[in-house]
């Protein structure tokens, strides 16, 4: 039963995942799924492999956190613009209706 938690993990990185489309996130999800292989058949872990996973992972992560970032100022930014654009509209309506 020990090993049945590390191929549910292993399943879930390497079937269920699919936040895949930054390149850093799918080769650290690829890492990560290696190295959980021989832990779910009940072997050792290559600890240096371990250590690199988790370096991709947080790289990743980082990257991920960056993009996410990045978009909502895109989104904000956006919506300011429409915002503008929408109370120009109105003062011109404003405007011609006197």
């Amino acid at each position: 039963m020990s090993r049945v938690q590390w191929q549910f993990l292993h399943w879930l990185l390497t079937e269920e995942l699919t936040a895949r489309d930054h390149p850093l996130v799918a080769a650290a999800i690829t890492q990560c799924a290696d190295v959980l292989a021989p832990l779910a058949k009940g072997q050792p872990v290559d600890g240096a492999a371990a250590e690199a996973a988790a370096r991709a992972a947080e790289a990743a992560w980082a990257a991920a956190w960056r993009r996410r970032r990045a978009s909502r100022a895109a989104a904000r930014a956006a919506e300011a613009a429409a915002y503008k654009r929408m109370a120009d509209k109105l003062i011109e309506l404003l405007t011609e209706a006197r």
